[in-house]
């Protein structure tokens, strides 16, 4: 028998945020997009994202905010010992069918090599395979960005192959590195 994913956290009002020991994970809100836009928007961030345009202006971020961080399931990712709650990057899963998705994040550079990713990614795919019952995930970073490759490894993700893909900063087509996994056990 195959039970369909659990996609009601697409809905904002129902979206569960996710805690972990430094950060939270929640809704982005439009008083996001201005950091959004500036840490998005460095392009040593934006040219190893395959959905994101250089320049990334405020209205591309109002637009993700407003659009896409609803129809996908989004989280700001947040550390919980800023007092002010600030943006510094954002993961989310996009749907592939009922039961699968792809696993996309991003971080601020001033937050780059603090495990922060690792730590947002392992909260994301626990909840993927846990209360939102997802078979499948699958995820990918652009050749030559060693440090997503090694978070995805790090939360269990196996290499399943090279393919090219599209990146909007730089305005043509990339080697990239799929990866995929399956829930543990």
């Amino acid at each position: 028998m195959i039970v369909a994913a659990d996609w009601s956290g697409r809905d904002p009002d129902h979206r569960p945020v996710l805690l972990t020991d430094r950060l939270r994970l929640d809704l982005p809100v439009r008083d996001d997009a201005e950091r959004m836009a500036r840490l998005a928007g460095d392009l040593d961030v934006s040219r190893w994202l395959a959905r994101v345009p250089h320049p990334y202006r405020l209205r591309d971020a109002v637009g993700f905010v407003d659009i896409l961080a609803r129809q996908d399931m989004v989280w700001a990712i947040r550390r919980r010992d800023d007092e002010r709650g600030r943006l510094i990057g954002t993961i989310g899963l996009v749907p592939l069918g009922d039961d699968a998705a792809e696993i996309g994040y991003w971080l601020g550079r001033p937050e780059w090599g603090h495990g922060y990713a690792t730590e947002a990614a392992t909260a994301v795919v626990r909840h993927a395979f846990g209360p939102m019952g997802l078979s499948r995930l699958v995820a990918g970073a652009f050749e030559g960005n060693e440090r997503s490759l090694r978070v995805l490894e790090k939360v269990g993700f196996r290499r399943t192959g090279a393919s090219l893909r599209h990146c909007l900063a730089l305005g043509r087509e990339l080697p990239h590195i799929d990866v995929a996994m399956a829930p543990p056990g």
